[in-house]
Formats: C-alpha cells, structure tokens, sequence
C-alpha cells in the first residue's frame, strides 16, 4: 500500500505539475490577449481622433470654399448692379435724345407747316 501512496503522491505531484504549467500558460496566454486588447484599443482611440481631426478638417475646408463661394457671389451681384446701373442710365440717356430728337422734329415740322400756311396766305392776297 505505501507503494500504492507513493505512486499516488507522485501522481499527484506530477498531475499539480501539470495543472500548474497549463495555468502558467493560461495566464501568459490571457496577459498576452490583454496586451493585444490595450494596444488595439489604443489604435482605435487614434483613429477615431485621426477621423475627428479629418472631420473637422473638412468642415473648415468646407466653410472655407463657402464663404469663397459667398463673397464671389456678394462681387458678382455688385457688378451685376453697376451694370444694371449703367445700362439703365444709358437707356435713360437715350431716351432724353430721342424725346429731344422728336421735339426739334416736331418743331421743325410744325414751323415749315406755319411757313407753308403764311405763304399760301401772301399768295392768296396777291
């Protein structure tokens, strides 16, 4: 029987030899995970923060090109108007010498008209 308990300690031992050793190896193995787990999450915080620059990168750019975009469109009405101005004057313009034009003909017309009338009348009285 002692034989019997020898070979059970042995066992024993050489069982809590073993359990040991997958144990060591379980928690290398779990330690190992942890560390791949912190430095994934520490790429995923980079990248969300590379993402959040790049975002708001681009919505500066973006209100950039707008207010481009904005004040081309505030030069372009200006000259629109001074445009609009200058044609409205020259058409005002034109429209004076054309009312002065019709006038001066007008007169002219209307004193040859008198001039014909008076010189049928002197012709009459002849």
């Amino acid at each position: 029987m002692k034989e019997s308990a020898n070979e059970n300690e042995i066992r024993l031992k050489e069982l809590t030899l073993h359990f040991e050793k997958a144990q060591m190896g379980f928690n290398q193995t779990l330690n190992d995970l942890e560390q791949e787990k912190a430095a994934f999450e520490v790429k995923l915080r980079r990248a969300d923060e590379e993402r959040m620059q790049a975002k708001e990168l681009n919505d500066y750019e973006l209100l950039v090109k707008t207010n481009e975009l904005k004040m081309s469109n505030e030069r372009e009405k200006e000259e629109h108007r001074k445009e609009v101005q200058k044609l409205k004057e020259s058409y005002d313009k034109s429209i004076q010498e054309l009312k002065l034009t019709f006038e001066n003909v007008s007169f002219f017309n209307e004193n040859e008209r008198l001039n014909f009338i008076r010189k049928k009348e002197l012709l009459k009285e002849r």
